[in-house]
């Protein structure tokens, strides 16, 4: 046998006596736990109420935020509106001027850097008097003439443009005749006031602007009537429009990237996408049934879209909104034609508003008739997403004649749900409610 068992087998009482000391030991924790009991209970409940005390505090800053505190109140963007004024929306300054009689200013007037350090851009005013052009800077802030009238040797037209050229130099540039005037604004600045100026000259395009005349190569084969700066590669481009071609130029090389023949082209073109991210040049030419609307590739030139539109040279200008999809929502005028009218009633024609989006090339939207004379026209962006708005300003038919001012806007989305359908070739199986719902849902993004 084992010594374990001799020893149990000769002691029994021994073994007996252990295991009683053993089993008291036991009873003596377990006193010990149910006396800590009580205490632990109390410890959990506090933690309890703290936990839903603070549930309740942030329950009560959630309602105190959501409810009590008013929040501020969102505009609310009328559908349509219409405001008339009698006589003009405070005069900021008023000097004579010091052109002479014979002069006549040319447009635009263009906003120039700060040249007087005084806070405010500046104005610079070209005048055509006796076959040459001259510049006149004022200050923006007070309206007083900066230097002296300067001479640019060169006879110009209408249409001049402020452009930024890569280097970051100022130039103004001016059709003259088949050729491209330009001039920088330092030198122009010094010449006037006979002190430095802290803007600077392109390298690049001091070679290229002849010496003698200010003039660039002649790049189109009629007189430039429209000039435009595009976005392109790195910066820049010019777009240049005779009365029979355009002409797209590098805006650092200035060489031609492309040359459509587009004649009688009678007003400035504007961008938008037809093509998503990818700019679009939107050209009109001829007049009256003649009247062609095509829209370009900014990048080749090629033709994307093509609309014959009756209109006359007098018309409001062409619009364009970037909508959602990175394409654009086209905004076109022409002579209003009547359904199933055979022509108009002679001495009463009324402007017609058309709206194009590319997703439906074949279709076009009448959106409203304007009878009264339109002195320009817009489409803007109001709010982010649909609020988009036609404004409308209607005046007398010449500028110096005197008369009321209306001011209007119209909300696109009401403009499209009560339009009329044109359908440009047959195809389209939608009906016109299911295009006129499809195009009310457009939205609209702004272009920065």
């Amino acid at each position: 046998m084992d010594s374990k068992d001799i020893e149990a087998e000769i002691h029994p009482l021994k073994n007996e006596d252990g295991k009683l000391q053993e089993n008291l030991g036991n009873q003596l924790k377990k006193g010990g736990n149910l006396k800590s009991a009580p205490s632990q209970s109390r410890l959990s409940r506090c933690r309890t109420v703290a936990l839903f005390l603070s549930l309740f505090i942030c329950l009560l800053v959630v309602f105190v935020i959501s409810f009590i505190i008013p929040c501020p109140e969102r505009p609310v963007l009328e559908s349509m509106w219409r405001n008339n004024y009698n006589s003009a929306g405070e005069t900021l300054w008023n000097h004579p001027n010091t052109f002479r009689r014979n002069a006549t200013i040319l447009s635009p007037l263009l906003q120039v850097p700060d040249l007087d350090a005084d806070g405010a851009p500046d104005l610079l005013v070209l005048t055509q008097e006796d076959e040459e052009v001259n510049s006149y800077i004022y200050s923006g802030s007070t309206g007083h003439q900066i230097g002296h009238q300067e001479s640019l040797g060169v006879g110009g037209t209408s249409g001049s443009l402020l452009y930024a050229t890569r280097a970051g130099a100022h130039y103004v540039l001016l059709p003259c005749a088949s050729s491209l005037c330009g001039h920088s604004v330092k030198g122009l600045y010094e010449r006037v006031t006979g002190r430095d100026s802290p803007l600077s000259r392109d390298p690049g395009w001091e070679d290229v602007l002849n010496a003698t005349n200010r003039r660039l190569l002649a790049h189109s084969s009629g007189a430039i009537r429209y000039l435009m700066d595009v976005p392109g590669k790195g910066g820049e481009d010019l777009l240049l429009v005779s009365a029979d071609t355009c002409v797209l130029l590098g805006g650092q090389e200035l060489a031609p990237r492309w040359t459509f023949s587009a004649p009688q082209v009678l007003r400035k073109p504007i961008l938008g996408h037809y093509k998503p991210d990818t700019l679009a040049v939107v050209i009109e030419n001829g007049t009256g049934t003649d009247r062609q609307i095509r829209l370009l590739d900014l990048n080749t030139g090629a033709v994307l879209w093509t609309l014959a539109l009756p209109g006359l040279p007098g018309f409001p200008p062409s619009a364009s909104l970037l909508t959602a999809d990175h394409r654009s929502a086209f905004f076109f005028w022409g002579l209003h034609e009547p359904a199933g009218a055979n022509q108009m009633e002679p001495g009463d024609p009324q402007h017609s508003l058309y709206l194009f989006h590319p997703t439906l090339p074949g279709v076009l939207l009448e959106l409203a008739n304007v009878s009264a004379n339109i002195v320009t026209f817009q489409a803007a962006l109001l709010e982010p997403g649909r609020h988009a708005a036609c404004i409308l300003l209607t005046g007398p038919a010449r500028p110096a004649a005197p008369g009321p001012v209306s001011v209007a806007k119209l909300k696109v989305q009401d403009l499209i749900l009560s339009s009329r359908v044109v359908r440009l070739a047959e195809g389209e199986a939608d009906s016109d409610q299911d295009i006129r719902d499809r195009l009310s849902r457009l939205r609209y993004l702004s272009e920065a």
